[in-house]
């Protein structure tokens, strides 16, 4: 398996962008009713593809329960403790 490889998968297969949203100005937190557009950090910028990984690691999708197990499995491993996953994972 080649990380680059299946990173694209992923991303076509939930709808997101090549890069995975890394050099978009903004990104869309999406609700049922409505979504919200969020700056996207430098910090974000450098991490979304470990993020992004862990999706494909443990074959979780982009809905609210597949970030969800992902979020839990941050906290699990104080990653949580560099403040933006931190924020971002509640």
């Amino acid at each position: 398996m080649l990380i680059s490889k299946e990173l694209k998968q992923f991303y076509i297969q939930n709808n997101l962008a090549k890069d995975g949203g890394k050099n978009d100005a903004y990104f869309l937190l999406k609700f049922k009713l409505f979504s919200i557009k969020l700056p996207n950090s430098d910090f974000r910028k450098k991490v979304i593809h470990v993020h992004d990984v862990q999706h494909i690691l443990y074959d979780k999708d982009v809905t609210w329960k597949g970030e969800a197990f992902i979020a839990g499995w941050e906290i699990a491993t104080n990653i949580w403790k560099h403040f933006p996953i931190g924020l971002m994972s509640l």
